[in-house]
């Protein structure tokens, strides 16, 4: 249902609220309010018991009711040993909205601390303490390891929601369980259980919020605007208002002026218990031409490196890191989003298991501002870094410089409610979730939010089907943000003996096992783990599953996040799906996660008109826009991952930027011929090999139409391959990825076989050694692959000049397990001089490193120049069978010929095809109905 249709249906309902300020009168303090319906406080001084079953029940008699230890009362409950209890009690009637509360108090910490609940079918449980995660359905987790021991904690259970997200129905409670198990703990575990109670009626109710105008104000652009509420539970109540074009107000009555055109009015209505009711409606005052251009990126985080001394942020400032992006990010949209990783705080604890945690001071939200961030997601694996208060004040950091922000907060009532941002009349909702949680690596506390613990809102149907409907309800366009996928998976490294790989860390567990910490990757084994991680570049089918899910749930658009890579662009009904931006802002020192991009929406109230995108690269911690052939790679690499998801990236003509495609009817499609004689040169036994062939026109392969040859070559094979190092032609795109760290070696802007510079290693006689330059990170490669190292020489007085492929087994230090030559050492002079070879991968090898070097000569100064240093990676050797046809937009950048006939040549004849849209406004499908 659109806002005009839901003003409509609206208005009877907001006559009757008017006469409803102030609310319902409720008691002056919350202590005279009851706390609901007492369900067993073990007050009597005694209770029956029984075992829960033999097998779990292993000390049937390790309990008692005690007046040692209660909470606020005489008498409590303790379990030690192996005990699982449980208690018959009068059925209760659990509906969706029940919510029981629960003292415990864990003394020690056993193997798994729980409170359960029965229908006689089925069961429900709630751990709060242990070294074991129960993984079935039945078990949740969420206040696992949050209160610290010997103290009494308060839970709030919601059992019916709960129940009903695992059973699909609403039970009636006959039975309760008390937990305290302890197999093999060599410590044994002590739990207190005190004051079980049903609280439903007691917990705070949202007020309901609908607004008024007021109709004599309809002849022109100036209204008056009433909010009346009906709220049972609280009398008095704040007011926010947004009307659409950057203004705002308070009170329950207002007025406004607007501009000629229509705007989406919202208010806010927040009452003594932190609850907060939305309502909206369009204000139609022109004709309907607004558009609003909103700017995402991936991740930001202003910590660690960036701070440390002699780091950028005490060296320049933290606004530097966002210095080089203004024009293209912050400056080039009205509202700009990203996913702020890390916490804005001074304060709070560290987190006690998680190995990675980060902050950066709360003054850094000065970069946020300087970089123009409108909105940010919070929904993130390390906003819980620094544990309830660290989460609290990152909040309270945004909203001093207005900053936006939704996915996170001190319950998880709080972490589900979206944040709203309105520009040209257009309301735009934003919620955040994230699916990484902690559990998988045992990190307790863990990270998402509960009915009363702080976190962020967890990204499961049970969470998001609550709140994106009703965000819709109240907005034009909902974006949902995702943190979720895999961040790294696992390359193992060979066993040398068999040849076969074996697992650095396999966490072996069956479905429904308990995981043990002991079990789980220990916290110091990490750098040799790193050193064997690869990024995935293609989200897997249950993160996709999850995306679908937001759109089937009602967001207009889902922007992803977490892979600190790159990943593909989708169109899933209608709706764009950005699977990963990637990192923005991050000192991580891993090749593949440099590349990164702006992704810029046009949106009008019917939904997404134009969708693009900028290159960036991440070049020493600092987004800079890329352009040349850097910006054309990333583009590329963008249109490969995306054509595989369905989408179709369309490059502009300059290759600085690119479009995904929101129409296929608007694409155009223009082919040009590519064709050249390609020589063969002896290679090994009988076999001729062509050099690789540089795809230098416009545009992608579609096909190789033809091969000529003098004599038949019915053997012939072709290969295509990729660009593998994107940085050997030395010019200033954005990146400075080469180590230059002597006054022997620089960028030549004097001397280039091709574009604008070259490298140029320089040696003196009486140097002590040779000079080199590599690369500052090592690219990712397949051992099951072969590639090619080619490039162009020139020399002056040069001695043993040569450039090389080093093949190492892990990412970072070590020596390389085998150097290749890209030429033989070159002494003396020469003009610029091409040079290739064939260099199959070692198995072994994982990474790979480009090295240039010049020794001193025997007199004078020794120079060399290097420029299109190559490193392809080929596809499997193919027939060629004529046409050969590729799927397109791809990164294909080369073509090799092999054929055991005796022939000079081949002359190839193929087709580029290039893409572009015919016209350059276009929507989706509009903002689905919020029926």
């Amino acid at each position: 249902m659109g806002i005009r249709t839901r003003l409509m249906a609206c208005i009877g309902v907001a006559a009757v609220l008017l006469t409803l300020v102030p609310a319902v009168v409720r008691p002056a303090s919350h202590d005279e309010w009851s706390r609901g319906v007492m369900i067993e406080d073990f007050e009597d001084g005694e209770v029956t018991l029984y075992s829960y079953s033999a097998e779990q029940d292993k000390d049937p008699d390790a309990w008692e009711v005690t007046d040692e230890l209660a909470y606020e009362s005489v008498y409590s409950l303790v379990l030690w040993g192996n005990t699982w209890k449980a208690e018959d009690i009068e059925p209760r009637q659990v509906t969706r909205s029940t919510v029981w509360q629960v003292a415990v108090y864990i003394h020690s910490v056993g193997e798994i601390q729980a409170f359960g609940l029965s229908d006689g079918t089925n069961e429900l449980f709630y751990t709060f303490a242990g070294t074991q995660l129960p993984t079935s359905s039945e078990w949740r987790l969420v206040y696992q390891g949050v209160a610290p021991l010997e103290e009494w904690r308060l839970y709030l259970l919601p059992v019916g929601d709960d129940w009903y997200e695992t059973y699909g129905y609403e039970p009636e409670i006959t039975s309760i369980y008390y937990i305290n198990d302890d197999d093999d703990n060599p410590v044994d575990g002590i739990t207190f259980f005190d004051e079980v109670w049903d609280v439903t009626e007691d917990q705070p109710i949202e007020p309901l919020v609908r607004i008024r105008r007021d109709p004599q104000s309809m002849l022109d652009s100036f209204y008056s605007f009433h909010a009346g509420v009906l709220d049972p539970d609280s009398p008095h109540h704040s007011f926010f208002w947004e009307f659409g074009d950057g203004d705002t107000a308070s009170g329950a009555w207002t007025s406004h002026s607007f501009p000629p055109l229509p705007h989406t009015v919202g208010v806010a209505a927040t009452d003594e218990s932190d609850r907060v009711g939305h309502h909206a409606v369009l204000v139609d005052c022109g004709p309907d031409t607004g558009e609003v251009t909103v700017n995402f990126v991936g991740d930001v985080m202003m910590a660690r490196r960036y701070e440390q001394q002699g780091g950028i942020i005490p060296t320049y400032g933290v606004e530097y890191i966002f210095q080089f992006t203004l024009d293209v990010f912050g400056n080039a949209a009205d509202v700009s989003v990203c996913n702020l990783e890390c916490p804005l705080t001074d304060e709070g604890e560290p987190h006690p298991t998680k190995q990675y945690i980060f902050r950066g001071k709360p003054k850094y939200v000065a970069g946020l501002e300087f970089a123009g961030i409108d909105v940010v997601a919070l929904g993130n694996n390390h906003i819980y870094d620094y544990l309830d208060r660290g989460l609290e004040e990152t909040t309270e950091v945004l909203d001093s410089v207005g900053i936006r922000h939704s996915g996170a907060g001190m319950d998880l009532y709080e972490s589900l409610q979206p944040t709203f941002f309105s520009h040209d009349g257009i309301r735009f909702a934003f919620l955040s979730f994230c699916d990484r949680t902690g559990i998988d690596y045992n990190e307790q506390p863990f990270f998402y939010a509960g009915y009363s613990k702080p976190g962020f809102g967890r990204s499961t149907h049970q969470y998001m089907a609550e709140a994106i409907p009703r965000a819709g309800e109240v907005a034009d366009f909902v974006v949902v943000q995702i943190h979720a996928g895999r961040e790294y998976q696992f390359v193992p490294e060979r066993d040398h003996a068999s040849g076969e790989r074996t697992p650095f860390w396999h966490p072996a567990f069956l479905p429904g096992m308990a995981k043990e910490l002991s079990d789980y990757r220990p916290m110091d084994a990490w750098t040799a783990y790193e050193n064997h991680v690869r990024f995935p570049s293609a989200p897997d089918s249950s993160v996709i599953e999850l995306k679908h899910m937001a759109v089937d749930l009602g967001a207009d658009l889902v922007i992803c996040h977490h892979p600190h890579v790159l990943q593909g662009f989708e169109i899933y009904e209608g709706k764009v799906i950005a699977h990963s931006l990637g990192n923005f802002a991050f000192d991580q020192e891993y090749f593949e996660t440099f590349p990164t991009l702006v992704l810029t929406f046009t949106i009008d109230r019917n939904g997404v008109r134009n969708s693009s995108f900028v290159p960036v690269f991440i070049d020493d911690y600092i987004p800079t826009p890329a352009t040349g052939s850097l910006a054309a790679n990333i583009i590329r690499r963008m249109a490969d991952l995306s054509r595989d998801l369905g989408a179709i990236i369309v490059a502009n003509e300059e290759l600085t930027g690119a479009a995904i495609a929101l129409d296929t009817t608007a694409i155009a499609e223009s082919h040009s011929p590519a064709e050249g004689a390609v020589p063969l040169f002896p290679a090994v036994a009988d076999t001729l090999v062509s050099h690789p062939w540089a795809l230098t026109g416009a545009g992608d392969l579609l096909s190789i139409d033809s091969l000529e040859t003098l004599i038949p070559a019915a053997d012939l094979e072709l290969r295509v391959g990729k660009e593998v190092v994107w940085f050997g032609d030395f010019e200033l795109e954005g990146a400075t990825i080469w180590h230059l760290n002597s006054e022997d070696e620089w960028l030549d802007s004097t001397v280039s076989h091709h574009g604008l510079r070259s490298l140029v290693l320089r040696r003196p006689w009486d140097a002590g050694d040779n000079v080199i330059t590599y690369m500052e990170s090592r690219p990712p490669i397949d051992s099951d692959r072969e590639y090619t190292l080619s490039g162009w020489l020139k020399t002056d007085n040069a001695s043993d000049a040569s450039y090389m492929a080093l093949f190492y087994r892990q990412r970072f230090g070590g020596d390389p397990i085998k150097i290749e030559l890209g030429c033989e050492p070159v002494t003396g002079t020469q003009e610029w001089t091409f040079y290739t070879r064939d260099l199959p991968a070692p198995e072994e090898a994982g990474w790979v490193n480009i090295l240039c070097s010049n020794d001193k000569p025997e007199a004078d100064t020794g120079y060399a120049w290097f420029d299109e240093l190559t490193f392809v990676e080929w596809s499997d050797w193919m027939p060629a069978d004529l046409p050969v046809e590729f799927d397109y937009p791809n990164n294909l950048t080369h073509v090799q010929f092999r054929t055991t006939t005796p022939i000079d040549s081949v002359y190839i004849d193929a087709t580029l095809t290039s893409l572009s849209l015919v016209e350059s406004e276009f929507a989706l499908s509009p903002p689905q109905s919020r029926e």
